[in-house]
């Protein structure tokens, strides 16, 4: 059983400092949603976010320039991240039921 735990305490090891890391990496890509309107012809880029319990709306720039394409990929990075810090951190907390259970 001491080889077990071993290999049980080193990923919860592993998992404690992925999950510093994507914190860190998640608070440095930028908050809120990004949407596309159309006017006309023409395509819009645009960010939406919360600030002061308000929602803000700032306008980017056409969809298809470089500004709107990388905030947009920033975005969609931060919302992945999210979703996987979500599954390391119950994976943490059924590995911390384990190790109390003895």
């Amino acid at each position: 059983m001491p080889v077990l735990d071993s290999i049980i305490a080193e990923e919860f090891d592993r998992l404690e400092s992925l999950r510093k890391r994507m914190i860190a990496e998640i608070a440095s890509c930028p908050q809120g949603a990004f949407s596309v309107k159309r006017k006309g012809a023409r395509h819009y880029a645009y960010r939406a976010y919360r600030k002061s319990g308000k929602v803000v709306t700032d306008y980017i720039g056409p969809a298809d320039s470089e500004e709107a394409v990388t905030l947009a990929s920033l975005i969609h990075k931060r919302q992945t991240l999210s979703s996987e810090l979500k599954a390391v951190s119950q994976d943490i907390d059924r590995i911390r039921r384990i190790l109390h259970v003895r």
